[in-house]
């Protein structure tokens, strides 16, 4: 299958549910203005966890996050957000989406944060010119 996985799918098969609820428990009793984030970079399947203030803009962490991967200035930084929805079936699919970048973190939460209470991101890379 070369579908590209998920975000939240590499999170189920990589990391146990227990400890990601106990995760979640903890930063929303003891940082309750972030969010915790799920970012997927690159082809290598690599999960990036974050706890994002719900006040920053979503563009500040896309900049802090190419500094941390180092990108070259050939390359741009792509992202989608994605989002829980059902399926008439009641089965889970998840849909992913470029949003703006002035969005605030809370503003993405209340619009993108999954039952789970994560967000979840996808990150890749393209060549560009110039």
């Amino acid at each position: 299958d070369d579908r590209q996985q998920t975000t939240k799918r590499l999170v189920i098969d990589n990391i146990p549910e227990d400890n990601k609820e106990k995760r979640r428990s903890y930063f929303s009793r003891e940082y309750p203005r972030h969010v915790p984030t799920f970012v997927q970079y690159g082809r290598d399947c690599v999960i990036h966890r974050y706890i994002l203030p719900k006040d920053i803009k979503f563009g500040h962490f896309l900049v802090a996050f190419r500094r941390k991967i180092q990108l070259r200035q050939s390359e741009a930084l792509m992202s989608l957000v994605e989002k829980q929805t059902w399926g008439d079936d009641g089965a889970e699919l998840i849909r992913s989406f470029n949003v703006a970048i002035h969005s605030t973190i809370g503003e993405l939460s209340g619009e993108y944060l999954h039952d789970d209470g994560y967000l979840y991101i996808n990150m890749t890379t393209q060549n560009t010119f110039g």
